[in-house]
């Protein structure tokens, strides 16, 4: 397929999925980063569009910490009202830090 990339795509094809199926390729496609054009193009030219993990993990660290950083919020606000669940807050948001760096 030399020179394919430099050709213009001008012939369309209908292509029909089952529900199922189509959200099968549309989840699979979202985790390759790829359009779902693009994914279905690539996978029936002999592609293997591979997962991105490294984006979702990126985006699960990121709401993680937001998390963590609301626990130890918490945690504060706890300790200064001197709350007898302060060290259950503290605990708690020393465990999510802890998960978020076994994270990739």
């Amino acid at each position: 397929m030399k020179g394919a990339a430099s050709e213009k795509r001008v012939c369309p094809k209908l292509v029909r999925f089952t529900p199922t199926e189509l959200e099968v390729v549309r989840d699979r496609a979202r985790g390759s980063g790829r359009p779902v054009a693009c994914y279905i193009r690539e996978a029936a030219l002999g592609g293997r569009p591979k997962a991105q993990t490294g984006a979702l993990n990126h985006s699960v660290i990121r709401d993680l910490a937001g998390f963590a950083t609301k626990l130890r919020e918490l945690a504060q606000l706890a300790a200064e009202r001197h709350s007898p669940e302060a060290p259950i807050c503290a605990g708690l948001a020393g465990e999510a830090l802890d998960l978020i760096r076994q994270i990739d």
